[in-house]
């Protein structure tokens, strides 16, 4: 899986107007695995990297990344 965005916070920055867009990166991969009966299980991670304009980087770095591991539980009846 992958996502890319865009985002532009003017509500947060007033102050700064011209301040910028921050960019976000996502990869990530889920796999099935069998390990409860009557629950589809998964187990997965993503990581995320971001792209920030100047006036941000004294705050959050040059390089923002942000990593997730996950467990995904879904009922199902008897027919899968």
């Amino acid at each position: 899986m992958g996502t890319s965005q865009r985002a532009y916070s003017r509500e947060h920055f007033e102050e700064h107007p011209n301040i910028g867009r921050v960019q976000a990166y996502t990869a990530g991969y889920e796999r099935d695995v069998d390990l409860v009966p009557h629950l589809a299980t998964g187990a997965g991670a993503q990581v995320t990297v971001y792209s920030t304009p100047d006036p941000l980087k004294a705050q959050y770095g040059s390089h923002p990344v942000g990593a997730v591991v996950f467990l995904r539980l879904r009922p199902f009846g008897k027919q899968r």
